[in-house]
């Protein structure tokens, strides 16, 4: 089961999203869509930073790349 209300938690709080600027549900659509790819996307970016602070610590990238790739690839 998975919960959706802390994505919107974080886009209201995080993001300053109170309202829909557009009319229309194909325009509402439009720019929920729009939401959750920047949401998405800081969450990538969140994680690739994760992953480059280990460069320092000269962990090896290709093995924790595959751990991570076999990972995600069990839940896709």
């Amino acid at each position: 089961m998975v919960d959706v209300e802390p994505v919107f938690g974080m886009i209201k709080k995080n993001k300053g999203f109170r309202r829909f600027y557009l009319k229309g549900i194909e325009n509402v659509n439009i720019e929920l869509g729009l939401l959750f790819m920047v949401h998405n996307l800081s969450k990538i970016t969140s994680f690739l930073s994760f992953l480059l602070s280990f460069e320092r610590f000269k962990v090896n990238f290709q093995k924790l790349w595959h751990k991570i790739a076999f990972i995600l690839n069990s839940y896709l």
